[in-house]
């Protein structure tokens, strides 16, 4: 088993001159592995490439204490130990710095879960090859970001601005393959519409490894559906086809410059998170 990490600058932010905004770390801790991502809002007109390492220090910092006092994976009061950590270690006055994405994994040898708080997505890949992708996109672009969570009052004064919409975000569900020819098959393809409450404390999903038939797992930011002239899915695959022994980050760069060759730049930063349970 290992988990690895890898972010990377998006095309538009490197001309602009504006830091990578995208950021992802991991880690084994005891016979746990941690991986993090987060990607800081462009939208916020600051510097959220601050933001998106401070939420991802602050999850570690939870995840750390949490399974050094034997407490398993992930505790059931994450949401509130992730605000209560940030809080503490807070290192800017502008609060439109820590308005960032944040999607965590969290495994063991048997089971994985993870957290996700705002845009981005995860991927399964399955014993047979096939990968199950899973986006979430929000309305008009307005995602539910941890950092909303620090005002105390957010979803009452949400409800009085009357911006509660039906539906705030969409989950995509893809199920795919490549066959010989490395043509797309679509096996499975949903997709399902749900409000702010299902989010208000983040989501979280649990990955049984046997039960689901799952060989890996990868958390990845909204930077994946950047890449012009080649398909997310074509993107996540090549992520995921990994070979034990080989470093995520220079396979991963290697991809890049590949895609980069044939005319496939991602525009938006990029950041995965990969987790190997062979």
């Amino acid at each position: 088993m290992k988990i690895e990490s890898f972010f990377t600058i998006g095309k538009r932010h490197s001309e602009e001159g504006i830091p990578c905004e995208d950021y992802a770390l991991s880690e084994k801790i005891q016979d746990k592995f941690f991986g993090v991502v987060s990607d800081g809002c462009s939208g916020a007109n600051a510097k959220t490439d601050i933001g998106a390492r401070l939420w991802s220090l602050s999850a570690l910092n939870v995840i750390e204490e949490n399974i050094f006092n034997g407490k398993g994976l992930l505790p059931d009061n994450f949401t509130s130990l992730l605000i209560e950590d940030f809080k503490e270690n807070r290192i800017t006055k502008n609060n439109q710095d820590e308005i960032a994405s944040l999607i965590v994994l969290i495994a063991d040898n048997r089971n994985a879960k993870i957290w996700l708080m705002g845009d981005g997505g995860y991927a399964l890949k399955h014993n047979n090859g096939d990968v199950t992708l899973y986006y979430y996109k929000w309305v008009d672009n307005a995602p539910l970001y941890p950092a909303y969570l620090l005002e105390p009052n957010f979803f009452k004064n949400l409800g009085k601005r009357n911006n509660m919409k039906d539906v705030a975000f969409t989950l995509t569900k893809t199920r795919f393959s490549f066959n010989t020819n490395n043509k797309l098959i679509i096996k499975e393809h949903t997709c399902d519409t749900h409000g702010w409450d299902k989010m208000k404390n983040g989501l979280v999903i649990n990955v049984d490894k046997e039960n689901q038939d799952i060989s890996e797992i990868a958390i990845i930011t909204d930077g994946l559906w950047s890449f012009n002239n080649i398909t997310p899915f074509m993107v996540i695959d090549f992520c995921l086809d990994i070979e034990k022994n080989e470093i995520l980050r220079k396979h991963i760069v290697d991809v890049i410059s590949y895609f980069n060759e044939h005319g496939a730049t991602n525009k938006d930063d990029f950041s995965i998170v990969k987790f190997d349970w062979n």
